[in-house]
C-alpha cells in the first residue's frame, strides 16, 4: 500500500495536528489537576532563583512527571482528575478523529485487496511474518502503518471471490524461514541482504528489480499446506522456468491472469454474498 507524495505529505500534516492536540489535553489536564503533578527540573530551578532573590512566588503549570506512590502508582487515578469542558470537547473530537482513520484505513485495504484479487485471482500466497515481534522492535511507530489490515482484507476478498466462482482460493501462509523470499533470485540464487536494501542484485544472472516485487513474484512458485505455514518450499525449477520465460508469470494491466465477474469489496465482520445458483 505505497503513498504517493501527496498522501505522505497528508498524512505528516495530520500527524501534527493529532501531536498537537494531544499536547493541548495534557497541558489542560495538568493545569485542571496541578497537585497531581511534579514540577520539572526547570521550574524547580526557577522556583530557586526567584525564592533567593526575594520576588513572589510564580504559579506554575506543572511540566514534571505525575505524582507515584512507592509501586509507581498514581497517587491519584486519572478517573478521578477534574477535567474542564475544553478538554472534554477535545478528547471527543480526538476519539472521532482516530475512528475515521480507522475507517479510512480499512475502506483503502479493501479496495487494494479487491484490486489485487481481480489481477491476481483469489488463490494468493503472502509470508507468515510475526506482527508482534515487529511491534517490540518499532513499537507505536508500527500503528502508523497497520500491516495486519490489508491480509485480513485479502483473505476475506479472496475467500469471498473463490465461494463466487465455485472453485478454491484463499490467502495462503508461507513460513519465511523455509522460503526466504527477500533472499532469493528467480535463479535459484540466494544472496543475504541487509532490510535496508531494497533493490535486489543477482550476481549470477544479472536480474535487478525491486526486492519486494521479486519476493511477491517467487510467492507464486510456493507450495505450502494452508493449515501449516511451516511446511512452505520454494520450488525453483519453476522459478527457474518463470526466468526464462516471463510471460507465464507476468501481468500486464491490459490482459490481467484471472478474468472474473466485478464485484464489490467485502467488508470486515460481513460474511460474502454467495454466487447466484
Amino acid at each position: 500500500m505505497e503513498r504517493d507524495a501527496d498522501q505522505l505529505s497528508a498524512a505528516a500534516r495530520e500527524a501534527k495536528e493529532r501531536r498537537n492536540r494531544q499536547k493541548s489535553l495534557d497541558r489542560s489536564r495538568r493545569n485542571t489537576n496541578p497537585d497531581q503533578y511534579q514540577l520539572s527540573r526547570a521550574q524547580k530551578r526557577e522556583q530557586k532563583r526567584r525564592k533567593d532573590a526575594g520576588l513572589s512566588d510564580r504559579r506554575f503549570v506543572p511540566a514534571g512527571p505525575r505524582k507515584t506512590r512507592k509501586d509507581d502508582e498514581p497517587v491519584q487515578a486519572y478517573r478521578h482528575d477534574r477535567l474542564s469542558r475544553s478538554y472534554r470537547k477535545g478528547r471527543a473530537g480526538a476519539a472521532e478523529e482516530s475512528t475515521g482513520l480507522v475507517r479510512t484505513r480499512r475502506d483503502r485495504a479493501r479496495a487494494v485487496a479487491a484490486d489485487l484479487v481481480a489481477t491476481h485471482g483469489p488463490d494468493l500466497v503472502v509470508e507468515d511474518c510475526n506482527l508482534t515481534a515487529w511491534a517490540c522492535q518499532w513499537g507505536r511507530s508500527l500503528h502508523a502503518f497497520a500491516p495486519g489490515t490489508l491480509p485480513a482484507a485479502l483473505d476475506r476478498e479472496a475467500t469471498a471471490t473463490a465461494e463466487q466462482r465455485n472453485t478454491d482460493g484463499g490467502v495462503r501462509r508461507a513460513s519465511t524461514r523455509t522460503t526466504a523470499l527477500s533472499q532469493h533470485c528467480l535463479c535459484g540464487h540466494r544472496a543475504a541482504k541487509t532490510l535496508g536494501q531494497r533493490t535486489h542484485r543477482c550476481p549470477r544472472c544479472g536480474l535487478e528489480g525491486d526486492r519486494d516485487a521479486v519476493s511477491a513474484t517467487l510467492a507464486a512458485f510456493v507450495n505450502v499446506d494452508p493449515d501449516k505455514p511451516a511446511t512452505a518450499t520454494l520450488d525453483h525449477t519453476a522459478a527457474r522456468q518463470g526466468l526464462q520465460h516471463p510471460t507465464m508469470w507476468a501481468t500486464r494491466p491490459d490482459h490481467p491472469t484471472h478474468q472474473g465477474p466485478a464485484r464489490r469489496p467485502v467488508r470486515a465482520n460481513r460474511k460474502p454474498t454467495p454466487a447466484p445458483p
